[in-house]
């Protein structure tokens, strides 16, 4: 008896543990986080983006911050899964950026035409 509530409780702390683990990796990417593309050319292998949800339609949106106060327009970030990905435009470039968060980092590709470089987002604290 006492073997078989123990295996209950450890099966519990178990279900519990990945249930908050998968919430922590699907937690919503909102705010500010600095990003490295290192094989981008280089005025673009750095930099900043804003993650917010759009007032009116609830949409997770993505800007690209140049210096203090000049963003590009927003674009839709799209969930698929566990992934994201962003359809975006950037100096006249088509280029999709897609990427999944893991813990306090996100981890992707940009593509661009014949290009897919890899990219690391980390938050920006306040």
């Amino acid at each position: 008896m006492k073997t078989k509530i123990l295996r209950f409780m450890l099966a519990s702390l178990i279900m519990m543990l990945s249930v908050a683990a998968q919430a922590q990796t699907d937690a919503d990417p909102s705010g500010q986080w600095s990003y490295s593309c290192p094989e981008a050319p280089y005025e673009y292998q750095s930099g900043k983006l804003e993650f917010a949800k759009d007032k009116d339609s609830g949409k997770l949106t993505m800007k690209f911050i140049f210096g203090e106060s000049v963003a590009s327009k927003a674009f839709t970030v799209e969930k698929q899964g566990t992934s994201y990905i962003c359809n975006c435009m950037v100096d006249n470039f088509d280029i999709v950026v897609a990427f999944t968060r893991q813990g306090d980092t996100m981890t992707g590709k940009v593509m661009a035409d014949q290009w897919e470089l890899p990219i690391t987002m980390k938050p920006l604290t306040k």
